[in-house]
């Protein structure tokens, strides 16, 4: 702890250095910091004094395969529960339908039982417009797709999983949204052998409506 004497040119200079350090410090502390929102021009231009919209989807929560156990009646069925998340009323559906056995081997079916003429194929491609799905609203909780009603397709006992995705979808007001990645979704699954991995994690299936 020693002292050591310093001359009167050393105590001003470091005097007026303080001075200066002290009057930086006053004046960071009185500038208003910029906020961390801030917008864009082109996006203030295009919605004012508002945030970025929400995007509007349809969301298929969850497809499931239901097997009636032993000495339980009905049908086999698929279990499908999808959400409206767009400000209109969904009035139709084109969705693509396709099943998988518990090793993701892809499943030809004669998927409209009834039809006893129908040939068995990978996809299913059905028009949907028995119910009408509000806007927030969360569909067929109860409800599903029967399967073999005249037992004569051994291959639906196989079906683990099931995938959908919508190719169209028409809203009350008369407007159309076109899936543009259906075709990609086609080419991808229909047919082909998937990873067990990717059915037991493609859901929630989210389809953004543009």
């Amino acid at each position: 702890m020693r002292d050591q004497r310093k001359t009167k040119i050393v105590i001003f200079t470091a005097m007026a250095f303080m001075a200066i350090l002290l009057g930086c410090a006053v004046y960071v502390g009185a500038y208003p910091v910029p906020s961390a929102k801030v917008s864009t021009p082109a996006a203030s231009a295009a919605f004012p004094d508002k945030e970025k919209p929400v995007e509007q989807t349809v969301v298929y929560e969850k497809v499931t395969m239901h097997h009636p156990s032993a000495g339980e009646d009905g049908y086999p069925y698929i279990h499908d529960i999808r959400t409206n998340n767009t400000a209109k009323t969904i009035v139709k559906t084109e969705v693509g339908m396709l099943a998988y056995d518990k090793s993701g081997n892809p499943l030809k079916l004669n998927w409209y039982s009834l039809d006893t003429n129908g040939a068995p194929s990978y996809e299913y491609l059905y028009d949907w417009d028995s119910t009408e799905i509000m806007p927030g609203q969360t569909d067929n909780v109860d409800g599903g797709w029967n399967f073999n009603i005249l037992d004569t397709d051994q291959s639906v006992k196989k079906i683990a999983y099931v995938l959908y995705c919508d190719r169209k979808i028409t809203f009350s007001d008369g407007t159309v949204w076109e899936n543009p990645d259906y075709e990609a979704w086609h080419e991808n699954y229909s047919g082909k052998k998937v990873s067990v991995q990717l059915l037991d994690n493609y859901y929630p299936y989210v389809q953004i409506i543009e």
